[in-house]
């Protein structure tokens, strides 16, 4: 049986127009495939347009093969052809193969890719036998049902195995070997089917006069077939570079997509999450494709106002959207939204701007905690203080019952420290007497540095003045427990003054005042020591301040002079 192929094959062809022939199969099987794979890397009309290109190259490109390799047959007689026939032979070349191609472009069943590929080896037979028929002899045409079965099996198998071949991946080693495989189907049909044609040989039928020689023939279709795929593998060819440069520069977006700070999402027109960056998707927690196609309102707790944002006419002013970002973990992320309508392709797309704000808030928090809080020992202030201090007052002036008292302290010496020890270890000694004052004191009592090294506390819901009594000895106990210093153990005390509302005062300066003046007393008295405020004490201190005034005026009016110094011998 392939005695007869072989026979056929070597004896009755041409043998150059048979590597023409196969010159132009390969040619057309390549751009067919290469048409294929863009066919299966776009998307809606674009795939439609390659699909049809790709059914042109094949249909065309079997014609080509088989009207070359028929003019290469020689069986010792005039041949011509029908044009009928011819017309219809090549129109089911690229019907046929058209169908199979789309099978495997559009449907995502698994074996579409063999179903695909028996579909275009039907295309090929039916061109081929098509073909046949229009090919006008003086005699007749029989064949031998063996070969004829072998040829449509060989073709079947070899294009279905070569567009499976797609399946495995769209690289050029698997366009290469399924572009040989489609080359191979089309070449065994067509050269299988010819050793099975027999011609009887009938003197009495004639070629009609209307019929085409096949020289000019062959020359038409050779000349037209070559200048199309050429054309088209070009084309498809030039496609895929600009297509390479465009994925190349949409790489190079999302690059800087990715360098972005602020996370990006496109959204689809009904508001499904198209597209992100990386930067969301670390803020969110999910991987881009879990991303893709859900809901970009349902990510937020208030999806009212994430609608209303992204809804809104560009003409508009919109000022940026404060929300909170849900993720999978159960954490509430603050961000900050801005929404912008960009160009893609021929529609406008929403793209949204997402800022997360946890890093800011904190540095807000910082600030607002700095405002009411010292530095270094993270005290309340003086601000935190009087506020605290003008509160307890209005409650006790709807309060008659209400007392409550105010300490000041003040660090004896302690210029000294610095001045010896340095500002290093004196900071140290403020914030270890600032730990000291709150073991002394309670959780509901304010403890404030007012200034260097004056501190205050205001002490509510306390019996007074015990309870005002017990908390300052309390303080000097444990300041008078050794401070380590520089490596050195030092002992510190502190003097503190003691004013009651509403005896001492009714307004927040009085209070501090008294305090203050109850403080002096304690300095004056040896230090180390606390002293409630009497008002004896105004008296005194007013006086003392007064003659402190009167004689530093007098002596520089002249109105004081040194008359005498006695001189004086210690020994005697």
């Amino acid at each position: 049986m392939f005695e007869r192929v072989y026979s056929c094959l070597t004896q009755d062809h041409d043998f150059g127009l048979v590597l023409l022939a196969a010159f132009i199969c390969t040619l057309a099987s390549l751009t067919t495939i290469n048409l294929l794979q863009r066919a299966l890397k776009s998307f809606d009309k674009q795939r439609g347009l390659w699909t049809i290109a790709a059914a042109l190259a094949s249909g065309i490109g079997i014609w080509s093969t088989h009207f070359i390799a028929m003019l290469a047959y020689d069986i010792g007689m005039p041949i011509a052809f029908d044009m009928t026939l011819t017309a219809v032979s090549i129109a089911a070349a690229v019907v046929v193969t058209g169908v199979g191609f789309a099978v495997m472009v559009f449907t995502t069943f698994k074996s579409r890719y063999l179903l695909s590929g028996m579909i275009v080896g039907l295309g090929i037979s039916s061109m081929h036998f098509l073909g046949m028929k229009g090919l006008e002899v003086q005699g007749y045409i029989a064949f031998s049902p063996d070969l004829v079965a072998v040829s449509l099996i060989s073709g079947l198998i070899l294009a279905a195995l070569a567009l499976d071949r797609l399946r495995h991946g769209l690289t050029i080693k698997h366009i290469l070997s399924a572009s040989l495989m489609l080359t191979l189907a089309i070449c065994a049909l067509h050269f299988i089917a010819m050793g099975a044609v027999n011609v009887v040989v009938d003197p009495r039928i004639a070629i009609p006069e209307a019929s085409v020689s096949h020289a000019i023939l062959a020359i038409a279709i050779s000349g037209g077939a070559l200048a199309l795929l050429v054309l088209s593998l070009v084309g498809a060819f030039v496609d895929q570079h600009l297509a390479r440069r465009s994925l190349d520069e949409a790489s190079r977006l999302r690059d800087y997509a990715n360098a972005s700070s602020e996370g990006i999402v496109r959204l689809n027109p009904d508001n499904s999450i198209a597209d992100s960056n990386e930067t969301f998707c670390n803020l969110i927690g999910l991987e881009q494709n879990k991303l893709k196609g859900s809901s970009f309102f349902d990510l937020f707790q208030d999806n009212t106002a994430v609608s209303a944002l992204i809804n809104a006419q560009n003409d508009t002013p919109q000022a940026p959207l404060e929300i909170t970002l849900n993720v999978p973990n159960g954490e509430g992320i603050p961000v900050e939204m801005r929404r912008k309508t960009i160009a893609h392709g021929r529609h406008n797309v929403n793209v949204v701007l997402i800022n997360d704000l946890r890093e800011r808030h904190k540095a807000e928090a910082r600030i607002r905690y700095l405002a009411h809080h010292d530095g270094l020992t993270e005290l309340p202030n003086r601000l935190v203080f009087n506020d605290r201090l003008e509160h307890a007052i209005a409650i006790g002036d709807r309060n008659k019952e209400r007392r409550f008292s105010v300490l000041l302290l003040d660090i004896d010496r302690f210029k000294d420290i610095n001045d010896v020890l340095g500002h290093k270890c004196g900071d140290e000694l403020l914030c270890e007497i600032s730990r000291r004052l709150k073991l002394a004191t309670r959780t509901s009592d304010t403890v404030s540095r007012l200034s260097g090294d004056e501190f205050a506390i205001l002490q509510e819901n306390l019996e007074q003045p015990e309870g005002a009594e017990k908390v300052a000895q309390r303080i000097l106990k444990q300041i008078s427990e050794p401070f380590f210093l520089n490596g050195q153990e030092n002992l510190i005390s502190v003097s503190i003054g003691i004013a009651f509302f509403p005896e001492d005062g009714t307004t927040a300066s009085a209070l501090i005042g008294n305090a203050d003046t109850a403080l002096y007393r304690a300095k004056n008295e040896g230090r180390a020591t606390y002293r409630f405020f009497e008002a004896e004490m105004d008296t005194q201190l007013r006086e003392r301040r007064t003659l402190d005034y009167d004689m530093r005026q007098a002596i520089a009016n002249g109105d004081m002079y040194l008359y005498y110094q006695p001189q004086i011998e210690t020994e005697t």
